[in-house]
């Protein structure tokens, strides 16, 4: 909520600040617990599917590594979804791909999203179809 008006030797209350961007923020770290899952056939990918889930992987780790370069350096917030602040960015060719656990099919993906822990630190990469929700 924004008070445009406020009384006289009061100032203007102002909504909270969206994330900022993640160019030039110290302190981040890659989150290595969940590499795994997001690159083609790792066990923990194949669990997803086992499971009955999506899994969404980049095509390989190099792709991933762009990707996260990309994003730190040109991402932009998506908001705060489940306390993690993301960001993301399209990309012109796919990143990596959705793997339906049923039939295994392949959708390309050619989003990219960063999810961030603010009170560590720490994130990871995932490829997306849209931002999360």
């Amino acid at each position: 909520m924004i008070d445009d008006d406020p009384p006289p030797g009061k100032p203007p209350t102002v909504a909270p600040a969206a994330p900022k961007g993640l160019s030039g923020r110290t302190g981040l770290s890659y989150d290595n617990k969940h590499l795994q899952k997001h690159l083609p056939d790792t066990p923990e990918a194949a669990k997803l599917l086992k499971k009955g889930d999506a899994a969404h992987v980049f095509t390989d780790e190099v792709t991933l590594r762009r990707g996260e370069a990309e994003i730190i350096a040109r991402g932009k917030s998506t908001g705060v979804v489940r306390g993690t602040e993301r960001y993301g960015l399209r990309f012109d060719e796919p990143v990596g791909y959705r793997i339906d656990p049923v039939t295994g099919n392949k959708l390309p993906l050619h989003d990219g999203e960063l999810t961030l822990d603010p009170t560590t630190g720490k994130y990871h990469l995932m490829p997306r179809t849209r931002p999360a929700t």
